[in-house]
């Protein structure tokens, strides 16, 4: 239960990690795409 909730909440920390690197990423090509 202990361990499963750890991998669930690593899991979690992953995903939104990955989520907010692909925000970043979009919003950079959308700002510095035009200007290249």
């Amino acid at each position: 239960m202990t361990t499963e909730n750890l991998f669930l909440g690593s899991n979690l920390i992953v995903s939104k990690y990955l989520v907010y690197l692909v925000l970043c990423l979009g919003l950079e090509f959308a700002v510095f795409r035009p200007l290249l």
